[in-house]
């Protein structure tokens, strides 16, 4: 295995992308930020365990850019605001 987390940085907001496993084992690749006032947070996918899902997991990680790990932190932050009722 390759890299098993990348981080990005942008005006003081971090993106960390990780391939780790799931509470059964199976591959997982999350999105972790901490938006303003909250703590850190996360969202993805995860997978059975099985090699073929590991190698999609593996093959999904791989693709996550600077720009698709920002877009996912805006995903975070707009639920939070819309959760929270914040602007």
């Amino acid at each position: 295995m390759g890299k098993f987390a990348k981080l990005y940085e942008r005006d003081g907001v971090q993106a960390l992308v990780m391939i780790d496993t799931n509470d059964k084992g199976g591959p997982q690749v999350k999105i972790y930020t901490e938006p303003e006032g909250l703590g850190v947070c996360s969202i993805g996918p995860s997978w059975d365990d099985t090699p073929d899902l590991w190698d999609a997991a593996e093959k999904y990680f791989n693709s996550i850019d600077e720009g698709a790990a920002f877009a996912a932190v805006q995903e975070i932050e707009n639920f939070y605001r819309d959760t929270l009722g914040e602007e």
